[in-house]
């Protein structure tokens, strides 16, 4: 294995032996959450003993700044066109609320 696959089981083992992370360490481990340095398996081994063990101030707030951080450097646009995955697409206007409207199902008495 590479050391980016085992670089989130030390944080990991500590969430699960029942510990708190500082934010330092929170934000490490997210981050390499966010960056795609971890499998499936080992997201879901990390949220679900946070989960167990009850997520702290710290981690919450490190994971949103993680993610505060990784939206801002996005460089996707506000507006995509549907996918075969998502036949919607995504248009948020300035409220961030979509722009696209939806007939109302006609089963539906008004």
């Amino acid at each position: 294995m590479t050391d980016a696959l085992t670089a989130l089981k030390p944080f990991i083992a500590t969430v699960a032996a029942g510990q708190s992370l500082d934010f330092a360490a929170a934000q490490q481990a997210f981050g390499l959450i966010m960056d795609g340095q971890a499998t499936p398996a080992q997201m879901a081994a990390f949220l679900v003993a946070l989960r167990m063990r009850g997520e702290t101030v710290d981690e919450i707030a490190a994971a949103a700044s993680v993610i505060s951080r990784m939206s801002a450097n996005s460089a996707e646009p506000a507006c995509t066109r549907p996918t075969a995955n998502d036949i919607r697409g995504t248009c948020l206007g300035p409220s961030g609320r979509s722009k696209r409207r939806y007939p109302r199902s006609r089963s539906r008495k008004e």
